[in-house]
């Protein structure tokens, strides 16, 4: 169900707790619980001339960055040895095999006229957004942006998207600050993120 107050939510999830998986639950504040201890770690552990030294702490640093896919990689041993047992653990459900045929069957051109105006407003939102954080991020790095190249990327995936029947695309800030805080300097980190 869907509540307009947080406090409902909260009311709600701790009074069903009875109807949760508990394997997906457990699963679930594991890899919270990790993801916050090295959280923790880095904060209270900072790079120094004396801590690059030690073996020990070089380790922990790279698993440390590295902490986003290895909760992924246990989360699914845990779930795959859970599923495997014979215990129940839903994760997603059925997914269909391939790609959708791409289409325009899905509006008319009379349609394209009517959200030509909201569209347009909202392409603007969305480019700013995209550029206020490729900026922000530009700036913290220490490297330059093009905001034509941005204006044409956001843009080709708003219209290609639609024909494979994807939401639009936004700025994605949380993951690219995810991104950031864990050292990824490529695009090769959306693969793995």
């Amino acid at each position: 169900p869907h509540f307009k107050y947080t406090h409902e939510t909260v009311i709600h999830i701790l009074t069903h707790l009875q109807d949760c998986n508990l394997y997906s639950m457990l699963v679930g504040i594991f890899t919270w619980v990790l993801l916050y201890g090295v959280n923790y770690w880095k904060k209270n552990n900072k790079t120094s001339k004396e801590n690059k030294s030690k073996l020990l702490y070089r380790v922990l640093y790279t698993l440390s960055n590295l902490s986003s896919l290895l909760v992924l990689i246990f989360g699914s041993i845990i779930a795959y040895g859970i599923i495997s047992s014979g215990r129940t653990f839903e994760v997603v459900g059925k997914v269909p095999a391939g790609l959708l045929t791409p289409n325009f069957a899905f509006f008319s051109f009379d349609d394209v006229i009517a959200m030509f105006p909201s569209a347009f407003i909202i392409s603007i939102i969305l480019f700013s957004t995209n550029w206020a954080v490729a900026k922000r991020f530009a700036v913290m790095g220490d490297y330059e942006v093009n905001a034509t190249q941005e204006l044409m990327a956001s843009g080709l995936m708003n219209i290609l998207g639609p024909l494979f029947h994807c939401a639009i695309s936004g700025g994605g800030f949380a993951r690219t600050a995810v991104n950031y805080g864990s050292g990824a300097k490529t695009q090769m980190s959306s693969i793995i993120s």
